[in-house]
């Protein structure tokens, strides 16, 4: 990443929490304006995690409402 302040509060918000919650090993900001956000999730972790992950903290609102997500093993 560009370096810290560089992405959208949301994005930010989202690394950290996954981070923090263990359930990813690392993430990256891609691209400007229509970028994405590809994230390398924890072993024993995945889609369902993440989601559920997202419901239970309430984010799913907000960032599965306006993102376009795309899983791929």
């Amino acid at each position: 990443m560009a370096g810290e302040g560089a992405e959208p509060p949301e994005v930010y918000e989202t690394i950290q929490f996954l981070t923090e919650s263990m359930l990813i090993s690392g993430a990256s900001l891609c691209g400007a304006g229509g970028g994405f956000l590809t994230v390398i999730t924890s072993e024993g972790n995945g889609k369902d995690h993440i989601i559920s992950a997202f419901k239970k903290q309430k984010l799913s609102a907000s960032i599965m409402k306006h993102a376009d997500i795309k899983w791929h093993s």
